[in-house]
């Protein structure tokens, strides 16, 4: 009897565990599928509605681009007998008229130089949207450019061309921002009844005008920048980072995601011009609103599978808060063992809540840097090391106010969040902190003075509200070094670095993409031998076409970021392997071809497989020995002639040349020729630039050269511009030129074409 009770609790327990594994598996089937249902449809409306926004401004842009377009025929059809003339029409008629379309102001390029409206040189730095598209050949809307010095408004510029002009080539002019895009729009709100909010943007996400439909937690205001608040108000940065991936390639798309509990749709488009974007839209939507439950059997469904998860749902939001508990014991005791002072998690959270108990007071976040310290740590030792920086930190917290923090991020790297009243307080505090830090010494560094320098980010440029962002653009100042310093050594956050740090963000998230399809092309610019007056040889350059603006970005812009990301490899290999094709192909097909020069960074040259991919390309290729030169900078034959000795050597027996370029742009040292078995030695423009001393300048590049000739080796000239430097070079034996006297840069097809006009040496 026993045994049958057994049984049958058995079997119970079997047949419950299996009915509550049905109904919990209908449950999640009926959700997953309701889910899918409601996503769908959401994601679908949520686009649609964009397009539909999207249209309405796009209407209004073109309704002032036509505005635009009459300004640029008036101009057009104009006769001007002199320079006087043009200026009292293009200032009476165009900028000062109160016609319907008139600009705020205005200025105009004529041969590569701008101008103000009155015809006074434009001395200022002009905004680099301006500067890469003012040889457009047709109207643009540049979108927003931002404050400028002339007018303390924002401002949206297009550029406008002009036909058989001679005193401008093109105008820029300038219409304040709310007069294409209002603040207060008049958009009829009938056509979307579900919008949450509804807004449009410049490129750069700073928002120009918006439509808060409720009264919502979507806490935004015009000029705020959305990618950095949205991240904030939802917590997704990779959902934001897709949304801006997604405005940057022009298409529509529908995103979700979930706040305090409730699903919401953000759908993003852009507005192009030229191809170029111009505007971005965004639109937040219920997801409630879009959909409406329907069906009672799913309600049903959705109370029992909340029924069964309530203690599931319990012990999570009992573990969230322990875990929690945890964290914020684990924040409060995240200081420096060593130091006694905040680590960077710690001081975020102490900064977050100054900054929320101070909404109305601005404050800078500086981060200081001890100089030399990676060096004086090798030479000194850590015990040594932070014995000074105790004594920093202690006379630097001294030095702070009520309200006001510091914290030590790594490496010698202080951070400080201090009022910011203005800027000629803020440099005292600077200037004090400096004097602080300079009064102390580290123990055992023969009296070595500890000196800092550093970044700053003022809460007042209303980027960012985030602590932990406004730290990375603090040290983004620090580190824009081709800025000067504001403060001391010290350099403030502003617009252009803001504008540089775009850029590389977007280098960075479409390099990949470039390369996948092609978009760096590889340029060939001809050498030309000055005792036979023909091309004796090229040098493969690469430029990185952007389809977007329909023009190269030049590899000063790009090529440093590769460096510091390491995809300078793949961009090394693909030239390399790309001038490897032109080559077979040019001896496939019977066109003329010389030898190439292949430039190699410091980094590529540094990987272990370096050599066997250079090898084995040229081998797959079948290039004739001697045909391919590797040029080495000269700052890594600087650095390591050992290991630079191997790798020439090698490449020699492999039937490859070797050149050191840039030879004399700073680190010029003869042990660089007597170490290195070089082929070729290239000149640095820096010896035909004219000098302190005409005599000492010809003195020196004379001996340069003899001594490049008495070493055997091939002397090539590059930056050659002028027929007396030529001239020069050739009255000193020079071998080789390059340079825009004989040849710009080449697209392939000119450069096929430039060939079968001169004979190759």
């Amino acid at each position: 009897m026993s045994n049958k009770k057994e049984l049958i609790k058995v079997i119970s327990r079997v047949l419950l565990c299996m009915v509550f594994f049905l109904i919990i598996t209908i449950s999640f089937g009926a959700l997953f599928m309701y889910k899918d249902d409601v996503e769908s449809e959401a994601l679908f409306r949520g686009k649609y509605y964009t397009d539909e926004m999207c249209a309405l401004y796009q209407e209004g842009l073109d309704n002032h681009r036509r505005k635009v377009l009459r300004i640029q025929d008036d101009i057009n059809q104009q006769e001007f007998t002199d320079r006087q003339e043009f200026l009292d029409y293009f200032n009476r008629v165009i900028i000062s008229s109160e016609t319907d379309g008139a600009p705020k102001y205005g200025r105009f390029y004529i041969d590569g130089v701008e101008y103000k409206s009155d015809g006074v040189k434009y001395e200022e730095s002009e905004n680099s949207k301006i500067t890469s598209n003012v040889n457009s050949h047709e109207v643009m809307c540049l979108g927003v450019i931002g404050s400028d010095r002339q007018f303390s408004v924002e401002t949206i510029a297009y550029i406008v061309p002009l036909k058989n002009n001679e005193f401008a080539d093109c105008l820029i002019l300038f219409y304040i921002e709310t007069e294409i895009v209002p603040e207060d729009t008049d958009l009829d709100l009938s056509k979307f009844p579900v919008s949450e909010m509804s807004l449009i943007a410049s490129r750069e996400g700073e928002v120009l005008s918006f439509i808060e439909v409720t009264n919502n937690q979507f806490n935004l205001h015009t000029h705020s920048l959305i990618y950095d608040k949205l991240t904030t108000i939802i917590g997704d940065k990779d959902l934001i980072d897709e949304v801006t991936r997604s405005v940057y390639s022009g298409k529509t798309q529908s995103f979700l995601f979930k706040l305090n509990g409730a699903n919401y749709v953000l759908s993003a488009a852009s507005i192009k011009n030229n191809g170029l974007t111009t505007f971005t839209i965004i639109t937040i939507f219920s997801v409630d609103n879009i959909h409406s439950i329907g069906s009672s059997l799913t309600d049903t469904v959705l109370v029992l599978l909340i029924t069964f998860s309530l203690l599931i749902i319990g012990l999570l939001v009992y573990s969230i808060i322990t875990r929690n508990k945890i964290q914020r014991i684990k924040v409060d005791n995240d200081t420096h063992s060593v130091l006694n002072i905040a680590k960077e998690e710690k001081f975020i959270k102490t900064a977050n809540d100054i900054l929320i108990r101070n909404p109305a007071t601005t404050f800078a976040i500086i981060v200081a840097d001890i100089k030399h310290y990676e060096y004086t740590l090798e030479q000194l030792g850590e015990d040594n090391i932070f014995d000074g920086l105790k004594r920093v930190k202690n006379l630097l917290v001294k030095s702070l106010q009520l309200e006001e923090t510091i914290g030590y991020l790594n490496n010698g790297r202080f951070v400080f969040l201090i009022h910011y009243r203005d800027d000629e307080i803020l440099q005292e505090r600077i200037k004090h902190m400096t004097l602080l830090a300079g009064s102390q010494a580290f123990k055992g560094g023969k009296g070595a003075s500890i000196n800092i320098y550093g970044g700053i980010y003022s809460t007042d440029r209303k980027i960012t509200p985030n602590v932990g962002k406004m730290i990375e653009l603090a040290i983004s100042a620090e580190n824009a070094t081709e800025y000067p310093c504001d403060f001391l050594e010290f350099r403030m956050y502003n617009e252009t670095i803001h504008e540089s740090v775009v850029q590389n963000d977007y280098i960075e998230l479409n390099m990949e993409h470039a390369l996948e399809h092609k978009d760096f092309k590889v340029f060939f610019q001809p050498k030309q031998n000055i005792a036979t007056g023909l091309v004796d040889g090229c040098e493969a350059l690469v430029r990185w076409y952007n389809p977007e603006i329909n023009d190269y970005m030049q590899p000063g812009v790009f090529i440093p970021l590769f460096e510091s990301n390491m995809f300078i490899i793949k961009l090394d290999h693909y030239v390399f392997e790309s001038v490897c094709e032109y080559i077979s192909d040019a001896i496939e097909n019977s066109m003329p071809l010389c030898p190439i020069s292949v430039n190699v960074s410091r980094i590529t040259a540094s990987q272990p497989d370096f050599l066997r991919f250079y090898i084995n390309m040229k081998d797959k290729y079948n290039i004739a020995n001697n045909f391919i030169t590797i040029e080495f900078t000269e700052s890594f034959a600087f650095e390591d002639y050992k290991s630079l000795r191997e790798i020439i050597t090698s490449l020699h027996q492999h039937g490859f040349k070797c050149s050191i370029d840039d030879f004399g742009s700073g680190f010029s040292s003869y042990n660089i020729l007597k170490e290195l078995p070089m082929d070729e030695l290239k000149l640095d423009r820096f010896f035909i630039k004219q000098g302190f001393s005409n005599e000492r300048d010809l003195m020196v590049l004379s001996s340069v050269i003899e001594l490049g000739k008495e070493l055997h080796m091939k002397v090539v000239q590059e930056g050659v511009e002028t027929i007396e430097q030529f001239n020069l070079l050739k009255s000193l034996g020079c071998h080789t030129i390059q340079g825009f006297l004989y040849s710009k840069p080449l697209v392939v097809t000119d450069f096929i074409a430039f060939l079968n006009q001169k004979k190759v040496y």
